[in-house]
């Protein structure tokens, strides 16, 4: 049985990364991308199977709308994702109803194992399954290393944390009052000092090693 998916959440990068992943697997089926603000009436008018919302969003409610989403009558199950390893957050997600909880920084097939046994139901009615999320959760909490960044300058940390949440180089350039130019050396630089091939690779190491949590003021 093909389950049918939507993809929720502010950052294009991740959204377009779970479409090809899950596009590569004939069991999933994805309907749309959207933003986290569009979900709700999305899934009341196409009525999803599965809901694979990333909840971090500047606006800070992504909880809210997964247990808005987990009341709905079509009832479908929802995968959270973030790149913050909090075990309050995941026991918050687990509370409300989520039937996933899983780390973007994850290896792509422990992504995909959490996102095929959402389709057992929610996270509530297993404590094992509760246990395994909050022990990766824990061992991504303990595996946060500043110097994984410690090569780029406080500007291209920066650069890289808006590069990871999806801004284009003319958004980037607007954001800090550079020229688009400018901006391209830049992430030409970082690239270089990370060893990353392109943006996307730059931007999953960024939320891989935590950038926004290590900096969050970068």
């Amino acid at each position: 049985m093909t389950s049918r998916v939507l993809i929720a959440g502010e950052h294009s990068l991740v959204n377009l990364g779970l479409t090809t992943l899950l596009g590569s697997q004939p069991a999933f089926r994805v309907l749309a991308e959207l933003p986290l603000g569009e979900i709700l009436s999305a899934a009341m008018t196409r009525r999803p199977d599965l809901i694979l919302l990333d909840i971090d969003s500047n606006a800070g409610n992504g909880l809210e709308v997964c247990a808005e989403l987990c009341r709905l009558t079509c009832q479908p199950m929802v995968v959270v994702l973030t790149g913050t390893p909090d075990e309050t957050l995941a026991q918050r997600a687990i509370q409300v109803g989520a039937a996933g909880f899983a780390l973007k920084q994850e290896h792509v097939s422990d992504l995909l194992e959490h996102i095929k046994r959402a389709q057992d139901g929610p996270l509530l009615r297993d404590s094992g399954r509760q246990q395994a999320v909050l022990e990766v959760v824990r061992r991504a909490a303990r595996a946060a290393d500043p110097a994984a960044f410690a090569s780029l300058t406080p500007q291209e940390r920066h650069i890289l944390l808006l590069v990871s949440e999806g801004r284009t180089n003319h958004e980037i350039a607007q954001a800090l009052q550079l020229g688009e130019g400018t901006v391209r050396n830049y992430i030409s630089h970082i690239l270089e000092k990370l060893g990353c091939a392109n943006r996307t690779e730059a931007a999953a190491f960024a939320v891989a090693h935590r950038l926004r949590d290590l900096w969050p003021h970068s």
